[in-house]
């Protein structure tokens, strides 16, 4: 725990680097970790902590793409990228869309309802 950067200003009572985590409960309201994922991974695989520093939800899907063989792995790869390519964070003027609307110039909720609208009429 002490190795995690925000030790000593984290007011977390469940820590996910503490390795009696297992024993503890968070109560409702309390705060949660906030933590990078790659960092907790890094203490935790360091210090053998049971989960590794991370959710149970995350160690969950960690052992998960463990246990799949390294051709599942490199077909789940290639999905990845498909997708990633399909969701491409390009401007919008470079995938030619010229009646795309940039959401950050959008000012309301109601805005974007009606640019939805809009588009889907």
């Amino acid at each position: 725990m002490r190795e995690c950067p925000r030790f000593n200003k984290c007011n977390v009572n469940v820590c996910l680097l503490d390795n009696l985590m297992s024993l503890r409960k968070r109560m409702e309201g309390e705060p949660k970790c906030t933590m990078a994922k790659s960092i907790r991974l890094r203490i935790g695989k360091k210090y053998k902590l049971p989960k590794m520093g991370l959710t149970s939800r995350e160690y969950a899907g960690y052992k998960k793409w463990e246990n799949k063989s390294e051709e599942e792995k490199d077909e789940a790869r290639k999905q990845m990228v498909k997708v990633r390519e399909k969701v491409s964070l390009k401007s919008p003027e470079s995938q030619n869309f010229p009646d795309c609307i940039v959401f950050s110039e959008l000012k309301h909720r109601n805005d974007v309802q009606y640019h939805l609208e809009r588009k889907i009429a």
